[in-house]
């Protein structure tokens, strides 16, 4: 008999190989490779395998993002016009 949670566990793995994480991302699993081999990618090494987490993915993303960020009230704020001199 198999638990909710043995289903849940293999429906959404806690820690993702090199080529279920570049699905994630949308990049190559060797660029996925090369950035954890030079620690450039949040990553989890077991031995010779390397293994990433879906949610420290997410939230390295969201590190990475630029551009415009909305206020508390969820209008975009302008760029600070101390860093242009103004």
């Amino acid at each position: 008999m198999v638990s909710t949670t043995d289903t849940e566990a293999q429906a959404s793995p806690r820690l993702l190989d090199a080529r279920q994480a570049s699905v994630l991302l949308s990049v190559p699993a060797s660029w996925l490779l090369a950035e954890a081999r030079h620690a450039r990618i949040p990553h989890v090494r077991l031995g010779r395998y390397v293994r990433f987490h879906r949610d420290t993915l997410f939230a390295w993303v969201a590190e990475l993002e630029r551009g415009p960020t909305p206020s508390r009230n969820g209008q975009v704020e302008p760029p600070d016009s101390h860093a242009n001199g103004q």
